[in-house]
């Protein structure tokens, strides 16, 4: 059996690098003109839902 130690810094390194993914596509993906708003408007409540929803779902994909 691996150490739990040294499995979870692997885990914490790899959720670090794929959060800075996922908000990379979230940006990248959701076009503001898309849901009649402009630069200026605060996407960041919207992103932050769209964020929690793909990961509910990665999760509910992993475990099943």
């Amino acid at each position: 059996m691996y150490n739990a130690e040294l499995v979870a810094e692997q885990a914490d390194h790899i959720i670090e690098e794929i959060n800075d993914h996922i908000d990379y596509v979230i940006q990248w993906q959701l076009d503001p003109t898309k849901f009649n708003l402009d630069e200026f408007d605060d996407l960041y409540p919207f992103q932050l839902q769209v964020k929690q929803q793909l990961l509910f779902s990665l999760i509910k994909k992993v475990t099943k």
